[in-house]
């Protein structure tokens, strides 16, 4: 069927989360062939094992975006859930929680996308 996306290949980087597991689950209904990345919580990602192939990865980190890719040879799409908001009880320590998110959430991707 055209614009059918079964059998296509389609990444969710962060996709283990709330939003991701849901997307994750409508496109398996769709019939795509999924890829999902979690960086710290595997137990959350294993709900979607019989659906996806999971992959750990840390979009901050060239060899897991490289990791990440590999699994996924001949990628249609990418959707990126992944995110580590800047939130800090102490003051004195927001400016290394922003780069982190940073890292985390414009760098990652974007180098990702871009590789």
């Amino acid at each position: 069927m055209a614009g059918s996306l079964a059998g296509r290949t389609i990444v969710l980087a962060g996709g283990s989360g709330g939003l991701g597991s849901a997307t994750a689950q409508l496109l398996g209904a769709e019939g795509a062939r999924l890829v999902v990345s979690y960086r710290a919580n595997r137990e959350r990602a294993e709900a979607l094992s019989s659906i996806a192939a999971l992959v750990q990865a840390d979009l901050s980190k060239a060899e897991d975006r490289t990791r990440l890719l590999d699994a996924a040879p001949e990628i249609y799409g990418l959707v990126v859930f992944a995110g580590d908001p800047a939130r800090v009880a102490d003051p004195s320590k927001l400016e290394a929680a922003l780069a982190d998110s940073y890292r985390v959430n414009a760098a990652g991707p974007l180098l990702m996308a871009r590789e």
